[in-house]
């Protein structure tokens, strides 16, 4: 199989990041794309994907450009070591590994000198600038994919993304992937997953990602609440959740403020753009096509990039004022 050339996952460029968030421009700007490709599997092709996460869409290239073999000019065909026979699997693999094994000792080594130069003084790590990186993307990994009218599984999508029509089992169509889509933007923004569930005393994990639902939305309709195949499992015939009886209500917006240090515009702007994705009723949720037209895509800069900009300058200038007072000594 001969397969197109692409880049990192989201994911990775997340980590590089070092799960603080992109800059809401770099944000947008995935967005767009992801979005053009699901408008172009739901409307075009009447595909879900039933899978989206950042682990399954890529950027076009490589975040270090040195691995990419079109952007720095190197042979992406391998030499084949000497004393290799028939293509030395092993030979090859003792060869790289010895050369990583070499690479890290040096660079624990170097960490170890410029620490002990500047008396134990570590210098506060700059957040990674993103400014090279081409953010353009494709949505990838079709394994698990169907088409609207022939669905084949009822259990789809990775945890942290699934919609909550998913858990109760009370059908899907392409809204899935749109929640999936607000999980992933969130998760570009923050660096943090929107909804990460965890198993309890008295409760499974299905419940509590039911719960952050509600305490993250609201109160789920109780028509959609008692409406699943499994509702019964979590759900009284009130609509209230069994086993989980107290929710701690947090709006997106003052989640962002709060915990992410947005400013109350960001917050409110961005909040604005995922809260409808995110609605309990499937058949409300906006449409990729829809999605595209939303104001904020077309905003371009935030009060929360120039924070961050600013943010950078001041920490690498408190870092150098300390290694000077420190040398001074």
């Amino acid at each position: 199989m001969v397969l197109e050339f692409l880049g990192d996952s989201l994911l990775r460029l997340i980590k590089y990041s070092r799960y603080k968030g992109l800059e809401l421009n770099k944000v947008r700007e995935i967005c767009k794309y992801i979005l053009t490709g699901l408008d172009y599997l739901h409307r075009e092709l009447g595909i879900i994907h039933t899978d989206l996460k950042p682990e399954n869409i890529l950027l076009v290239s490589t975040i270090d450009p040195s691995k990419d073999p079109i952007r720095s000019g190197l042979t992406p065909i391998l030499e084949r070591p000497e004393g290799s026979i028939n293509g030395g699997s092993t030979s090859t693999m003792t060869i790289v590994e010895k050369k990583l094994k070499r690479r890290a000792k040096r660079a624990v080594a170097n960490i170890s000198i410029r620490r002990a130069s500047m008396g134990g003084i570590e210098l506060p790590k700059p957040e990674r600038c993103l400014d090279g990186i081409d953010m353009r993307c494709k949505v990838v990994d079709f394994g698990n994919a169907c088409r609207a009218n022939k669905q084949f599984a009822e259990e789809i999508q990775t945890r942290q993304y699934r919609a909550p029509e998913v858990i109760l089992r009370a059908g899907y169509s392409f809204s899935v992937d749109m929640w999936s889509f607000a999980c992933t933007a969130f998760e570009l923004a923050t660096g943090d997953m929107l909804f990460a569930p965890k198993s309890g005393q008295g409760f499974c994990e299905d419940e509590d990602h039911l719960a952050l639902m509600m305490e993250l939305i609201g109160k789920m309709p109780r028509k959609i609440a008692i409406g699943g195949a499994q509702s019964k499992d979590y759900f009284d015939r009130h609509g209230d959740l069994k086993r989980i009886r107290r929710l701690k209500f947090w709006s997106l917006d003052r989640l962002l403020v709060d915990k992410y240090r947005f400013s109350e515009t960001d917050a409110r702007e961005f909040a604005e753009f995922l809260v409808p994705l995110l609605d309990f009723t499937p058949e409300k949720r906006p449409t990729a096509q829809q999605c595209l037209q939303h104001p904020w895509l077309s905003l371009r800069n935030s009060t929360r990039d120039e924070t961050k900009n600013k943010s950078n300058v001041e920490k690498v200038d408190v870092g150098m004022s300390k290694l000077e007072i420190k040398v001074g000594k």
